[in-house]
């Protein structure tokens, strides 16, 4: 949470009064949601919110919802969101001048946004079938917007973050390894609370987190090749980006995740391999091309990134699987494996995380 919370590095956790103004419904429908239930139950308590620094996701801890713990993710002063602002008030003539976006938004849109033209900021290339379950979000919308914000709430959505979108048109429900999706209040929106940052975990037993990497890679691989032809695809990936619970590891931020469709007409054949062109010691690049992934000549992105970034050590980072055990050829073996799907030099980057699989479960089942 930025804006009047400045905490350090680690999670914290505060009493902190959530009240309407907080969580921005004022600039509805320049919002989220506006879902009746969700601003009552967090709206005027006291939550315990923790929050990270740089992040938008402080978790409630002691909040519930039918009897489970919550996450709420919460802008305040986003840049993205303001960003939106000053480009509504723009559209009056207020530049760099104080200005009511509720009030802009109803005297100066006399027509529906297109919600494909948003998509296309956020999303790269959203196909038909992306597009209709996108609409689809839309249960109370009836063509006039002047009555009904929802499509207002959908389209700022889609311009500022696309993650609500996300949660809601691949729920958890139907098997996707998200939070499940609550609901919106201004510029807040409830998830189901999925525990503890993945990086929490760098100092657990290496057994335990080889039980962890291999979630995680199922996870990469089920959001590359699924039942329903969804190519899902995270532009970065970070340890804390996902979280743990109870064993369980979800992947709680998607943020900037691009959706191809695989049963899209145009779709072509899978014929390149990521490039890495990532230098050793630089931990925090990932290589990432958009246009390649939208064609379908390139599917190996998410088995490429999670090796480089969550799975192995690079430079002065340690990853999940750092220090395996020095027993017989293990860890040459395992080290081979990340680094070939690292820069798939000799063999394919699926059958590199194929054998990371293998290694994890042997030893795995050892125990």
């Amino acid at each position: 949470m930025k804006g009047d919370l400045q905490l350090g590095p680690v999670y914290h956790a505060l009493d902190f009064l959530v009240t309407k103004d907080q969580i921005g419904v004022g600039f509805c429908p320049v919002c989220f949601g506006k879902n009746e239930s969700v601003c009552e139950r967090i709206s005027d308590k006291t939550v315990k919110l923790h929050n990270k620094e740089e992040k938008w996701t402080p978790r409630s801890q002691g909040e519930s919802w039918n009897g489970k713990p919550i996450s709420i993710k919460y802008f305040r002063n986003a840049s993205e969101f303001l960003r939106l602002d000053n480009e509504l008030c723009s559209r009056i003539g207020k530049i760099n001048t104080a200005c009511e976006v509720h009030d802009v938004v109803w005297s100066s849109f006399l027509r529906p946004l297109p919600i494909e033209s948003a998509m296309q900021e956020t999303m790269h290339c959203p196909s038909r079938r992306l597009v209709a379950k996108v609409k689809n979000l839309q249960d109370k919308f009836r063509g006039n917007f002047v009555e009904d914000p929802s499509r207002l709430q959908l389209v700022s959505t889609l311009h500022v973050n696309s993650e609500p979108v996300i949660f809601q048109v691949f729920p958890a429900s139907e098997g996707w390894p998200f939070p499940i999706f609550y609901g919106a209040c201004g510029r807040t929106i409830v998830l189901e609370d999925t525990g503890l940052p993945l990086d929490s975990f760098l100092s657990a037993p290496w057994i335990e987190r080889a039980k962890l990497g291999l979630e995680i890679i199922q996870i990469t691989k089920y959001l590359t090749n699924n039942p329903a032809h969804w190519g899902l695809y995270l532009a970065d990936f970070a340890l804390d980006m996902f979280t743990v619970a109870n064993g369980t590891v979800k992947l709680a931020d998607a943020n900037n995740i691009l959706v191809v469709d695989f049963l899209d007409s145009s779709m072509k054949a899978e014929t390149e391999k990521t490039r890495n062109i990532c230098q050793d010691e630089d931990h925090n690049c990932v290589s990432f091309f958009p246009y390649e992934l939208c064609q379908g000549i390139t599917r190996d992105h998410n088995f490429y990134a999670v090796c480089r970034s969550l799975l192995s050590s690079t430079g002065n980072r340690k990853g999940l699987l750092h220090t395996p055990p020095d027993v017989e050829d293990f860890q040459e073996l395992l080290q081979d494996a990340l680094t070939e799907c690292v820069t798939s030099r000799t063999i394919r980057r699926k059958e590199a995380i194929d054998l990371i699989l293998g290694l994890l479960q042997s030893k795995i089942s050892e125990k």
